[in-house]
């Protein structure tokens, strides 16, 4: 049985974070300049946040079976 998004989301987490980390190793290598670095960095920390805020308040995201 699938499970819902809400119960996928620490994956999803997770995944960012780690691709946080390559952005810092592409930084420090020189394949990514800092600036860029910097600001997909930030756009990962707000996924993030999101993600968290998914966890604590999940009831939004979670769809209604219909009965019919």
């Amino acid at each position: 049985m699938p499970r819902s998004p809400t119960q996928r989301v620490p994956t999803w987490g997770a995944e960012a974070a780690e691709t946080q980390t390559w952005l810092r190793f592409s930084v420090e290598c020189g394949y990514l300049a800092e600036e860029a670095g910097q600001e997909l960095h930030q756009t990962y920390d707000y996924i993030i946040g999101k993600l968290v805020n998914m966890i604590i308040n999940p009831s939004p995201w979670i769809l209604k079976r219909s009965r019919g």
